[in-house]
């Protein structure tokens, strides 16, 4: 992954980045692009430039039922309302995901999440609340992995680099 991307024209850095395991073994690892440092996830909700979440799978095949469980399970944790249908077409761009897929999402400032698999768009779901309830599941007070959360937002402050 590059340490830098281009969304709707803007170019976003690399913020941070970090793993998500599970039972010991790496799933995915994620990397957060912004337009200007982020330390706390507060920032990322007043959003004014596009914000990019990528994920790359470490670990697969995972079925599309599991991936559609957990983040079914983590909107819930978080407390998601008032976006019953964006969730709905959210939860039917997922696939079964392959060892080396790169899933992104892209939250944009005109209310819009674009999905991205492997290059590829999705889907482009107009809402706000959407975007807003990614950004709870990842940075939220319940997050999917508090040290993926943590690596996200880069708070030490480490230099990144290019995340590979």
């Amino acid at each position: 992954m590059d340490a830098e991307c281009m969304v709707e024209g803007r170019k976003l850095a690399l913020n941070g980045t970090g793993f998500r395991k599970l039972f010991m073994v790496n799933v995915y690892q994620a990397w957060l692009f912004t337009h200007a440092r982020v330390t706390s996830e507060h920032d990322l909700y007043a959003f004014t430039d596009p914000i990019r979440i990528a994920f790359k799978y470490l670990y697969g095949p995972i079925h599309k039922g599991r991936i559609v469980d957990a983040w079914a399970r983590a909107f819930e944790k978080n407390r998601v309302q008032n976006c019953d249908a964006a969730i709905d077409a959210f939860l039917a761009t997922m696939t079964d995901y392959q060892r080396e897929d790169v899933v992104h999402y892209d939250l944009l400032p005109s209310a819009e999440l674009r999905v991205y698999q492997n290059s590829k768009l999705n889907a482009a779901i107009p809402s706000r609340p959407l975007c807003e309830a990614i950004l709870d599941v990842v940075f939220g007070p319940v997050p999917i992995d508090a040290k993926l959360k943590e690596g996200l937002l880069n708070r030490a402050g480490q230099p990144t680099g290019t995340a590979e």
